[in-house]
């Protein structure tokens, strides 16, 4: 039985939350992406990247990315996560984040 907050299967990363949010300027529906600290970097290590408008991931792109080509939609919407953490569609959240603060308190 795998453990709460892992995906099951060979992947034993925390999962990483997606919701759905309506875009102020152009009304579209984009998505945010919640994750601890730790997933960050070891998806960022990877090189990931995610799309905002379909959530879907991709390999392969740089820290910085802007508007790379999705390979599920089509649409120049992907971006790096540290691009995407300066933006404000990532969020930092998770209760292994609390503990890990409040032990170095």
């Amino acid at each position: 039985m795998p453990r709460e907050g892992l995906q099951s299967g060979t992947d034993r990363r925390p999962r990483m939350k997606k919701t759905t949010f309506v875009g102020r300027k152009t009304g579209r529906t984009l998505y945010r992406f919640t994750m601890s600290e730790q997933d960050l970097m070891n998806r960022s290590s990877q090189f990931e990247g995610r799309c905002i408008l379909c959530g879907a991931s991709r390999g392969t792109c740089e820290p910085d990315a802007r508007k790379y080509t999705c390979e599920k939609c089509g649409q120049p919407s992907v971006y790096g996560l540290e691009e995407l953490l300066l933006m404000g569609y990532v969020r930092i959240g998770g209760a292994a984040d609390k503990g890990e603060r409040t032990a170095t308190l």
